[in-house]
């Protein structure tokens, strides 16, 4: 089954082969760029001299500077191009290096968000059919929020699903997947493999599909979903940067395709800020098209990326992104080597009593806390020896059974090393 996103890609651009979309986001990002000149403070004064008028290639784009998250939180609403009237929700996350009253504050009109909407209805179509019922355990409460939208795009598809929330109570939860006869969630990724240890029998034998989104997916945990509970897998990369929605899988599961009718994705070197090639791994910067409140030029995510140089089996002309390996400067420097999250992720998820961890560099020892399903000395002392054994470094470990899951309050998690 071809990616039904290439469907949506279509309609929207009329373009039907890689070349036509390439003409299609030259003119979007003309466009963008005259639009945010013209209305937002921001961009008036730092594309001033630096954008003639026109883009003849993309050479042309790669060559005009940066937007930084921090700019998004020192003055958010220079970057504002329409009257706040019109803006109908507005996003604040915390960004590192600014104070705990500051953050990212990001603009959405109705536009805007039914575009995310437009996106999500195509990507559910390779994981959903009639007769799902779909749990969806993501913050819905308010207008226009991830769990909003992506009830609204079910609807659409006549696709029977309530929103959840997130996990705060596991017996609360089983209840609610057995009276409602759900067979399918979206979810974080660590709320969903904690529901799925300590609800094992019912998670097994009713969740049949599962969306892991809003964080970065370790592949052990994928796999176990797929071994141990017998489900199919989708993963969706996206941020809030870009309305919640950004790339997701289709049905062969290797990989996610871009909304590209409505967002230019490079993968820059992040350490020279050339436009890595295809393959090759580095920063993921975004430029969204077709937004009313608040469009953003080559921002800067500080997320890891890259798109496979093969095309994906489905068949589609759009590209594909490795799946996600989540922020590149979440690394802890062991025995003069920088360890990334996900290598820690991959180390610790194999062990099917964790529940979740944390992990952080002592005076003398790397200080470990395992969060277990439960809590032996056994498994304590076994992942203590395997950890030695593979970083080269002692380590301190502590655990117990945790019987709390941790209050996840943002739409967009992005776990880091503490």
């Amino acid at each position: 089954m071809k990616s039904p996103l290439e469907n949506l890609v279509i309609l929207e651009t009329g373009a039907g082969d890689r070349a036509a979309l390439g003409d299609y986001q030259l003119k979007k990002l003309e466009e963008t760029i005259d639009y945010a000149v013209e209305n937002s403070k921001f961009y008036k004064k730092r594309l001033k001299g630096a954008y003639r008028g026109r883009l003849n290639t993309f050479n042309d784009f790669a060559s005009l500077p940066f937007t930084f998250p921090i700019e998004l939180a020192q003055r958010p609403y220079d970057f504002l191009c329409t009257s706040p009237k019109y803006v109908s929700r507005i996003v604040t996350l915390k960004t590192s290096g600014t104070t705990s009253a500051d953050g990212k504050r990001l603009f959405f009109t109705d536009n805007d968000l039914n575009l995310t909407v437009n996106f999500f209805e195509e990507g559910f179509k390779a994981m959903l059919s009639q007769g799902d019922r779909v749990m969806i355990m993501m913050p819905g409460e308010t207008y226009g929020s991830l769990g909003d939208i992506i009830k609204k795009s079910l609807d659409r598809l006549k696709i029977e699903s309530s929103i959840y929330g997130v996990l705060k109570d596991c017996d609360h939860a089983g209840a609610f997947i057995g009276d409602k006869k759900i067979n399918s969630i979206v979810a974080l990724p660590v709320q969903a493999r904690f529901l799925s240890r300590k609800k094992k029998d019912l998670f097994k034998k009713h969740i049949k599909k599962i969306m892991l989104s809003a964080d970065y997916v370790p592949e052990t945990v994928i796999k176990d979903f797929s071994v141990n509970c017998d489900a199919k897998v989708f993963t969706h990369y996206g941020l809030t940067e870009t309305g919640y929605g950004c790339a997701v899988e289709c049905s062969h599961l290797n990989g996610y395709h871009i909304r590209e009718n409505d967002v230019y994705l490079e993968i820059l070197d992040p350490v020279t800020g050339q436009v890595s090639e295809d393959g090759k791994w580095g920063e993921i910067v975004i430029t969204t098209f077709n937004r009313e409140a608040m469009p953003l030029i080559r921002y800067r995510t500080g997320d890891y990326g890259a798109y496979k140089v093969n095309k994906c089996k489905c068949g589609t002309f759009l590209k594909t992104l490795e799946r996600s390996k989540g922020r590149i400067n979440n690394t802890m420097l062991i025995k003069n080597r920088q360890v990334h999250m996900s290598e820690f992720d991959e180390f610790f998820f194999q062990y099917d009593d964790l529940l979740d961890y944390s992990i952080k560099f002592g005076d003398r020892a790397v200080n470990i806390k395992l969060f277990l399903f439960e809590d032996r000395l056994d498994t304590r002392e076994m992942i203590k020896e395997a950890f030695e054994n593979k970083f080269k470094v002692k380590a301190f470990v502590e655990s117990e059974k945790n019987e709390n899951t941790p209050l996840l309050p943002n739409t967009m998690i992005k776990r880091t090393l503490t």
